[in-house]
């Protein structure tokens, strides 16, 4: 994903979670790379406990490094 996600390139991904502990991982490891950020959530259908949620990728911000 890194090679896709460069400047003002924006990786939009919608997602159900099903997997507690490898979307955990999944995205502890996305967020040291990328900033994310949730652009949309809707409510869970009935008998689910989740509903899809919509997420943006964007090149993190270097902050204070030269």
């Amino acid at each position: 994903m890194r090679f896709f996600v460069k400047g003002d390139v924006v990786f939009v991904m919608a997602h159900m979670r099903r997997w507690k502990r490898t979307d955990k991982k999944f995205f502890a490891k996305a967020r040291k790379v990328f900033d994310v950020e949730v652009v949309h959530e809707d409510p869970p259908l009935e008998g689910w406990r989740h509903g899809p949620v919509v997420y943006r990728f964007t090149e993190k911000k270097q902050r204070g490094k030269k």
